[in-house]
């Protein structure tokens, strides 16, 4: 158990949680991958169907996160026991919340997925795929808080683990699926093996969890104390509107360019496939801070937090340039893993050159954001990241690719332009220090 004040190490933090989180969007990618090897329309529409999973997935590690910096701070306070409480109160709101999302994927499938303006055979796999795949959003509500708890203590190995075994059972259902070797097919297989792994995941990770010893009953899975519920909540709802704004986005804006020739639709897919791993290490490093900056907090050491989250943004800004200018270099290298055609690879290596430029400005929000949520100073970086994307990724993403014609590049541009405003906008209210005197525990 970590003692008020100790510092926590950030590379025994920073690497298993960037492995975890690479490992987490490899099983996007491998689905998208697999699916690729039967056709570019099956590929393109799991993978446009897996952005509505990812919304509630992304909604799942606010609600996580938010859970994580209560309990982060009372840790840092040295008060075992609350945080013990807050951990079992924060599992059933995930269970509850988890089981909503859920329901609203299966049952709405088919509405979802005519919002993106996918049509014939393309809404039928993303239809099939969702119907499928929708429980993932239950698994993924309880199994990110889990995990969480894991973090704030330090034990981040050990959701590095469960991801890896996560991958295996999903690489090695997804081929079988594939090569005709399971007594299901295509996107309903790939779907149904997505579903099998993410639930071995979850048994093996609340079997570690019902190892621990951290002041935690059962009978507070029930017994839910409001100042954690409406801390939890409050927090999660709040950062979750920005994360869920930062999610639906694409699938609204996915709208714009549905009519396009389908090589387009693919090059976003399979472009999005990859360059999330551009900014995966400094996404590491800002969960990481968050943590460390939240005992940080709990115990007092204001001052200490707020030099240690501005040394953290000069480490990302490196690590996400450096990544994405690799990225951008072979690009064509990595989306051939895809496909060979010529249409998609000239035009996914102008999006990569795009989203270069925006990890120039996406370190602001993994350094500078994510030490607002660790002091739960969440209301205004949540009105200012919304304001901006609806404005901007979305109201000038449609002028630019729409009006203007320039397709799913003037989609990209508009992304770049939204994540600097975000990311300045965050940097002022830490710099600020408009969160200073916000008070959790």
């Amino acid at each position: 158990m970590e003692k008020p004040g100790r510092k926590l190490n950030m590379v025994s933090l920073t690497v298993p949680i960037f492995i975890e989180q690479f490992l987490r969007y490899l099983m996007n990618f491998v689905s998208t991958f697999m699916l690729s090897r039967i056709s570019d329309d099956a590929s393109a529409a799991v993978g446009t169907a897996n952005q509505i999973i990812t919304v509630a997935i992304s909604v799942s590690g606010m609600f996580a996160a938010s859970a994580g910096v209560v309990v982060s701070q009372l840790i840092g306070a040295g008060r075992d026991e609350e945080a013990g409480v807050a951990t079992m109160n924060s599992l059933t709101i995930s269970a509850l919340t988890g089981a909503f999302m859920s329901t609203l994927v299966i049952s709405f499938a088919g509405p979802l997925v005519s919002l993106m303006g996918l049509k014939g055979i393309l809404m039928e796999h993303a239809v099939s795929y969702l119907r499928t795949a929708g429980i993932i959003c239950f698994i993924q509500f309880f199994s990110s808080m889990t995990a969480q708890h894991f973090r704030c203590r330090g034990k981040t190995r050990i959701p590095m683990f469960v991801i890896i075994i996560n991958n295996l059972v999903n690489i090695l259902g997804s081929w079988l699926v594939t090569e005709g070797m399971l007594p299901v097919s295509g996107v309903t297989g790939v779907a149904l093996v997505r579903v099998v792994s993410e639930s071995t995941g979850l048994v093996i990770l609340l079997l570690f969890f019902m190892r621990e010893r951290w002041w935690v009953s059962l009978k507070d899975l029930y017994r839910i104390r409001k100042k954690y519920l409406g801390q939890i909540l409050g927090m999660g709802i709040m950062a979750g509107m920005e994360s869920l704004s930062f999610n639906l986005s694409p699938i609204v804006t996915t709208r714009f360019i549905a009519s396009l020739p389908s090589y387009v639709l693919s090059a976003k897919v399979y472009t999005q496939s990859v360059n999330t791993y551009a900014y995966m290490a400094g996404w590491a490093v800002g969960q990481s801070a968050q943590i460390a900056a939240g005992h940080m907090i709990g115990a007092g050491k204001r001052e200490e937090a707020f030099s240690f989250i501005k040394k953290v943004w000069l480490a990302i800004f490196i690590l996400d340039v450096s990544f994405a200018g690799i990225f951008f270099l072979f690009s064509d290298n990595m989306i051939g893993w895809f496909t060979d055609s010529s249409e998609i690879l000239a035009l996914a290596h102008i999006l990569f050159m795009i989203d270069w430029i925006s990890c120039a400005g996406r370190p602001l929000n993994h350094s500078f954001n994510f030490g607002l949520r660790s002091a739960g100073f969440v209301f205004w970086p949540m009105v200012t990241a919304n304001v901006s994307i609806w404005i901007t990724a979305v109201g000038l993403g449609y002028v630019l690719s729409v009006k203007a014609g320039l397709g799913v590049i003037g989609l990209w541009a508009a992304q770049a332009v939204d994540e600097w405003i975000r990311g300045l906008f965050s940097a002022w209210f830490w710099l600020r220090k408009k969160w200073y005197d916000t008070r959790l525990v």
